[in-house]
């Protein structure tokens, strides 16, 4: 088999072209098309055409030497010169709307959605059609085991455009380092906290120069318009997780954008690539999501870790602020106590890091109406709670605070009226930790078991603890003689 060397590639498309031939170049002169330059060596040319025109093309390459090779089928077959030079020729059916379908062998049909043709890449410096980046990714990553070529070629296509490999088309690399991890993260922190400051000229270093993005309008942008100041807007982030593949990283999350008209959830993946020993983002891809159903919030919030750090001397200030923050910004008819319970307000007791505050309110059903829109529009996930179980009254009003940039939970905020007995009990069992920090080290030991057992399990985690805690706060209250 002889060399496909460009100056055939552009004789034959020009030859099609001016046929008034559709023509879309695909496998590795695609990808090289793509990226704009010849990267090695091809064998052949696979191109994609309409399956109406098959029989005008064998005429038209006939006229150049080109004959039909034995085997294939009416819809996928290979025209050879003397020379040895291959044409593979994918015919494929299209509709009305642009979606394209390819026969399989078995008689499947592989669909193709619009966005897959509209590659658009150059050889020698001539302009030529091809099979989008996303769509020769889907192709290479079904049917068959990929060379090394295609790993190679996959890899150009991660670096230029952003695109996420399937599992198949990632190597077998080495686990990454600790020090690329740590890199890609506080890029991708750095991205996150550029957002909530509303300060995009601090994404100029963390962006390639070629960076990409596609908007969930399906608009494509680059870096400098990325960077345009835009009118401020509250953002939080969270459910971040971040994946590092020897020279390429794939960040995956939630963000919400706070606007007057309401909260705006989109789902996001960027793409890390590292260049001459430096990681910078070369796209992202952002997704509309509709609104959360109150099951799905549920379970999200299930899903976080269960996590038990050393105290922190900075959680009693981390609750003072929390509190000035809620006397502030909510109605004084309806505040009274606010206070720290919980682990946190422990001194020297390992906890979750979230501070837990208990707040007094006059009116819960105003609560409702008055209290949650505000804290919502603030990002807090809210919830209409109930004390015992999943529907054991009372219910109370719940919220969640989160770190915008990080998405980890800093603090849980529990509202309830004066008469909610099991709620202000709880201060009771806070005390006698205080008191008794051997009792306080018995329950710490505890907590770490549950945590080591049911790191994302909630549910299990709490009601692991709940007779430890019934039992201390029923001895608590005997010695106060409130029983």
């Amino acid at each position: 088999m002889s060399d496909f060397d460009a100056d055939c590639v552009v004789k034959i498309v020009g030859a099609l072209e001016a046929a008034r031939i559709d023509v879309w170049l695909d496998g590795g002169w695609g990808v090289d098309a793509l990226l704009g330059e010849q990267t090695r060596s091809h064998g052949d040319l696979d191109v994609i055409v309409r399956a109406s025109d098959v029989s005008r093309i064998r005429e038209l390459l006939a006229k150049e030497s080109f004959a039909p090779k034995p085997g294939g089928s009416a819809t996928n077959f290979v025209l050879a010169d003397p020379s040895g030079r291959e044409l593979d020729v994918h015919a494929i059916e299209f509709d009305s709307r642009g979606f394209g379908a390819f026969a399989l062998p078995g008689g499947g049909r592989w669909p193709f959605p619009p966005s897959a043709f509209q590659g658009r890449g150059r050889v020698t410096g001539r302009e030529v059609r091809c099979l989008s980046p996303e769509a020769q990714v889907q192709c290479h990553g079904q049917g068959y085991a990929p060379t090394e070529k295609d790993l190679r070629d996959m890899e150009r296509l991660q670096e230029r455009f952003g695109v996420v490999l399937p599992l198949v088309l990632c190597r077998e690399e080495k686990p990454p380092s600790h020090d690329d991890t740590e890199l890609v993260l506080r890029l991708d922190r750095a991205w996150n906290d550029a957002y909530v400051r509303n300060e995009r000229s601090a994404l100029a270093d963390i962006l390639a120069d070629d960076f990409r993005g596609t908007l969930p309008d399906g608009r494509t942008i680059g870096k400098s318009q990325l960077l345009q100041p835009t009118e401020p807007r509250p953002v939080w982030f969270r459910e971040l997780s971040l994946e590092v593949y020897g020279p390429a990283a794939v960040s995956r999350g939630r963000i919400r954008v706070q606007h007057p008209e309401g909260a705006a959830e989109q789902r996001f993946v960027r793409v890390y690539a590292r260049r001459e020993g430096r990681w910078q983002a070369v796209s992202v891809h952002v997704f509309p999501l509709a609104p959360e159903t109150l099951e799905e919030k549920i379970q999200r919030v299930l899903r976080d870790d269960v996590a038990i750090t050393p105290y922190d001397p900075a959680w009693p200030e981390s609750f003072a602020r929390e509190k000035a923050h809620l006397l502030a910004c909510l109605p004084d008819d309806l505040i009274r106590r606010v206070e720290h319970f919980g682990s946190t307000a422990v001194p020297g007791l390992s906890a979750k890091p979230i501070v837990d505050l208990l707040v007094e309110v006059t009116d819960l059903g105003a609560a409702k109406t008055r209290i949650a829109p505000v804290l919502e529009a603030q990002g807090y996930d809210y919830f209409w709670r109930a004390t015992h179980g999943d529907s054991g009254p009372p219910f109370y009003a719940w919220f969640i605070k989160r770190d915008p940039c990080s998405g980890a939970r800093t603090h849980h905020v529990h509202m309830v009226e004066r008469e909610f007995e099991t709620h202000w009990d709880r201060l009771h069992f806070r005390d006698h930790l205080r008191a008794h920090p051997d009792v306080a080290r018995e329950y710490e030991r505890l907590k770490r078991e549950l945590a080591a057992g049911a790191s994302h399990d909630r549910v299990g985690y709490t009601a692991g603890k709940t007779a430890f805690v019934v039992e201390v706060t029923e001895r608590a209250k005997r010695e106060r003689g409130t029983r």
